[in-house]
């Protein structure tokens, strides 16, 4: 709370650390993180491993207090987090390191992603983190650590599903020791990586039953009713999968994604917030549901103008970013405005580079991507080869999620230009995939459309200026 950061701010300033996180703007920070960044380059930050150990009293304590501002901060989504993260990271180098330091580190290490853009600089402070570890009691560092590191850092340098079981033991292990913090922080970062990277649904569902019990027991009701339900419920609705309705999940689940939101707001929970809009992004795409998407868009203009910037981009919201970019060219072919092409063509050009960073997690999104870029641009020819493209590379990584959803929307493209045989592919294609996922209810609706060839697919229409919506 804001009273319990002022008392830490006051606590500090009795231990000669005199702060004020009021006077620390956004570009003050930037500069901070440039400067230590710079400071730890390449083989420099090899020296915090030979630093000796931190013995003063006073700095160990205000290491601790620096901590849990940045706890607090990172709850808030603010550069503030990074940059008490560097204050200790300083004090370090001229006080010895701490337990706190390798926290500190890992926090460091997703600012220099999350602000620098700097994946591999990113990618070896987290390194530096997991290797100072191993100084200290690394069990019990785990769950402080491995969701920034694995979560938040190395899973956009290696595969995601890699991440997976690092992230799951830090959730086992702060289930089993952590704060209440930590637990939901874990769990919210595992879950959302396991969809992000295409896990097969019952497999998650299972885990997704497994968390709701444990933090039940913990009267945990924030990550049951803002997160974990609808989670429970989307991949309900794609799988026909469902949990004992006198449970607390199906129970949450009732209420609508708009209260989910709102409720999130109302808590100042934005993390949460964040979460629920993009899934509700992501469930939309899935169902071609555009005018409810287009309506979010404008309800959270903020969230999204970001894709008017590309060098304000990150890849730690590349699942944002693809959605927004996809539903950006599909409004950019029913309206024609230049701001929704424009928004197109800057995820085509971050997902070109992050391709390069992650090819197994963004090679098959950036050329799904390019496909709808060429599509809209009418150059049917290269819109083909992307998505052969795509489809290659789903296969390839194993990717069946993300192959169903290709070759769903190379459906719609090939019903457009009356080419029947392929859409009949494409259609059956994409059927085999969602239930290779696990998404079986998706797979019959998918399927259905088979009934109606040769006009397989109704086509969307735009009302006013607003645009149109097609069903499957």
């Amino acid at each position: 709370t804001e009273k319990a950061k002022e008392q830490i701010c006051h606590l500090l300033k009795s231990l000669g650390e005199d702060v004020n996180p009021n006077t620390i703007n956004a570009p003050m920070a930037m500069v901070d993180f440039s400067s230590l960044k710079q400071m730890l380059g390449g083989a420099r930050k090899d020296v915090l491993l030979q630093l000796p150990p931190m013995t003063d009293r006073n700095k160990l304590m205000a290491m601790k207090l620096m901590a849990m501002l940045v706890l607090y901060y990172n709850q808030q989504m603010t550069h503030l987090s990074g940059y008490f993260a560097c204050k200790m990271i300083r004090m370090s180098i001229q006080h010895g390191h701490c337990e706190d330091t390798v926290f500190a580190l890992s926090v460091f290490a997703c600012s220099t992603m999350n602000f620098l853009g700097d994946a591999h600089e990113a990618s070896s402070l987290a390194k530096c983190a997991l290797s100072m570890m191993r100084l200290y009691n690394s069990e019990q560092l785990v769950p402080r650590v491995y969701s920034r590191i694995y979560g938040a850092v190395l899973c956009f340098t290696q595969p995601m599903a890699t991440a997976l079981p690092p992230l799951l033991k830090a959730c086992r292990i702060s289930f089993a020791r952590g704060t209440s913090e930590q637990t939901i922080f874990n769990t919210t970062i595992y879950v959302t990586r396991s969809l992000q990277s295409g896990k097969k649904i019952p497999l998650l569902l299972d885990e997704v039953k497994a968390f709701a019990l444990k933090h039940n027991q913990l009267n945990h009701m924030g990550i049951l009713q803002l997160f974990l339900a609808p989670v429970y419920k989307h991949l309900s609705s794609l799988s026909g999968i469902t949990f004992d309705p006198s449970t607390i999940l199906p129970q949450l689940a009732a209420a609508p994604n708009d209260d989910v939101v709102q409720t999130a707001m109302a808590k100042k929970e934005l993390v949460f917030c964040r979460v629920a809009i993009v899934a509700s992004m992501y469930e939309c795409l899935l169902l071609r549901d555009f005018a409810t998407a287009y309506k979010l868009m404008n309800l959270y203009p903020k969230l999204f103008q970001v894709l008017d910037d590309r060098q304000a981009l990150r890849i730690t919201e590349f699942e944002a970013t693809f959605i927004a970019g996809m539903l950006s060219f599909h409004w950019a072919r029913e309206t024609r405005e230049s701001h929704w092409i424009q928004r197109g063509m800057n995820t085509v050009a971050a997902f070109e580079d992050w391709a390069k960073l992650c090819p197994w997690d963004c090679n098959h999104r950036y050329h799904l991507l390019k496909a709808q870029l060429h599509h809209t641009q009418g150059d049917t020819k290269q819109a083909i080869e992307s998505y052969d493209a795509a489809i290659a590379n789903t296969k390839k990584h194993n990717h069946s999620a993300h192959e169903a959803l290709i070759c769903e929307w190379a459906a719609h493209f090939y019903d457009s230009l009356g080419d029947n045989e392929k859409t009949i592919e494409m259609i059956q294609q994409s059927h085999d995939a969602y239930n290779k996922w696990g998404a079986a209810k998706k797979a019959e609706a998918v399927i259905k459309l088979l009934q109606v060839v040769p006009s397989v697919i109704p086509s969307s229409g735009a009302v006013q200026n607003e645009p149109g919506m097609s069903f499957l």
